[in-house]
């Protein structure tokens, strides 16, 4: 719980509480105090300036059967800073930052938080886990970007060198890494280059582009996959000379070593060549089902959600000043924002969700997201305030990983 205290002159404040047992103060800035529960109980919660005192009563009770509950991992353990992901089984892995600055890894399992062993460098992130237990992240150095792969939590990690960067996308069930490399820049390129990888058996294997050879060193971006393997993402088709901007793509899937052009929604002239198409999309997910979604250019020049199964491309038909599509799951529901609002959609019905900042999409139609330093869980139209955190991933069981206060946070349903 957040408190908030005031006074004039406006000066910092000593905060403390009467049950030490029950709740303590994170921290304090200000007239701002952090303060986390640790048992059921009733406290009360003290801010002092000089001879001036003001106080407030907290009621903790314990969450019951059905209700939210958040367990603050640094209770296991106090370096615990953030937990980034989850696999099904509610492995977590997360960001330890002990007494330094730097940041490294770790992973929790049943009740055990430990730390991933180190590539050597200044700092390791944890950022994927897949169902087999395989860990993927960013290691850097003063010489090298690197792609880790933990293949279990005791395992010392392989690392591969990943100029500019990986970004990566996620880990499959055979320990199959996926990534987008931020390439180099060189001389007479355009500021930004991508090359998309899939790492298997220590092996990079590009996914290719869909530009021919008509284009300097064209980019792919790979932005998810399924458990089929099937990627998708977005990769250049061509650049129009005076035109912002100059690099135009198209989304793709990939199967199997083949990439397939997915096309766009509707033709659009380009600003200065009328005569070119410049029409653009973008595919960000993918189902087990083989069912596309993603964001491409309406006729008119605005960013349309678009969704694509047999072949087709169709719009979802979600207006708005900014629209973007986000993820698809299994039941065919998408999540996307718009104008500052979530939305699901589903079977050509589009729900909102106003003041909710969405995150992630969970396989039973859970959205999570932020909003105004909260963290929320939104399910068939009710919102859950999970309190002060925001949240970074969900599990096909429903829970929730994030951060609060630089406390690694579980929020679950209590059983």
């Amino acid at each position: 719980m957040t408190f908030q205290a005031s006074h004039s002159p406006y000066y910092p404040f000593e905060w403390s509480v009467s049950d030490s047992s029950l709740a303590e103060v994170q921290a304090s800035i200000w007239g701002t105090g952090y303060v986390i529960g640790r048992a059921a109980g009733t406290v009360t919660v003290t801010a002092i300036y000089q001879t001036d005192t003001a106080h407030a009563t907290l009621v903790i009770r314990e969450a019951r059967p059905g209700e939210w509950e958040s367990i603050d991992l640094r209770h296991i353990d106090d370096s615990a800073s953030a937990a980034t992901a989850i696999n099904d089984d509610g492995t977590i892995i997360g960001e330890y930052r002990g007494n330094g600055y730097w940041a490294h890894a770790f992973v929790y399992r049943d009740g055990v938080i430990r730390k991933l062993q180190s590539a050597g460098g200044i700092e390791d992130l944890a950022v994927a886990i897949g169902a087999s237990g395989t860990i993927a992240g960013n290691a850097y150095n003063t010489n090298a970007d690197l792609l880790e792969v933990w293949e279990s939590p005791d395992a010392a990690p392989r690392t591969f060198v990943a100029d500019g960067g990986p970004h990566i996308i996620g880990v499959n069930e055979r320990g199959d890494v996926l990534v987008t490399i931020v390439r180099g820049q060189g001389e007479h390129r355009d500021p930004l280059y991508y090359r998309a990888l899939l790492w298997r058996d220590g092996v990079p294997i590009d996914l290719g582009r869909l530009a021919d050879s008509t284009i300097d060193n064209p980019w792919t971006m790979a932005n998810g996959w399924n458990r089929s393997d099937q990627i998708v993402g977005k990769s250049e088709v061509r650049r129009v000379a005076a035109t912002y901007p100059s690099q135009v793509f198209h989304p793709f899937l990939w199967d199997n070593g083949v990439m397939r052009d997915l096309g766009t929604l509707a033709p659009l002239p380009c600003p200065n060549e009328p005569t070119t198409d410049c029409s653009w999309g973008e595919a960000v997910a993918i189902n087990n089902h083989g069912v596309v979604v993603g964001n491409a250019s309406g006729a008119d020049g605005t960013t349309r959600g678009f969704i694509w199964e047999n072949g087709a491309m169709r719009d979802l038909g979600v207006t708005g000043e900014y629209t973007k599509v986000l993820a698809i799951n299994d039941r065919g529901q998408v999540l996307g924002r718009v104008d500052g609002s979530a939305f699901l959609w589903e079977n050509g019905q589009t729900q909102f969700i106003p003041k909710l900042y969405a995150v992630a999409l969970g396989a039973n139609g859970e959205i999570i997201g932020s909003w105004a330093n909260h963290a929320f869980v939104w399910q068939a139209g009710q919102l859950t305030d999970l309190g002060d955190g925001d949240p970074y991933a969900i599990n096909s069981r429903g829970e929730v990983v994030g951060w609060s206060d630089y406390r690694a946070m579980l929020w679950r349903k209590k059983q």
